[in-house]
């Protein structure tokens, strides 16, 4: 199993957009962009066939010490 990291799915886009690998970064930001201002206000995204994305309040979780 290997990574897809950020500037891999950059390139992708890019690929599938027949631009260049700037453009399709430019064009990942947007989307990520807004995904992020989305859940900022607090609503839920639906990416149809994806996934859906939200802002969720868990409770505080104890630490625990490691020992070496």
């Amino acid at each position: 199993m290997s990574t897809l990291r950020k500037s891999d799915l950059a390139a992708r886009v890019a690929a599938q957009l027949g631009g260049s690998r700037a453009q399709g970064e430019a064009a990942l930001n947007a989307v990520l962009g807004s995904i992020q201002e989305s859940l900022a206000n607090e609503d839920r995204v639906v990416l149809t066939g994806f996934g859906s994305f939200s802002v969720r309040q868990v409770k505080a979780r104890r630490v625990k010490a490691i020992r070496t």
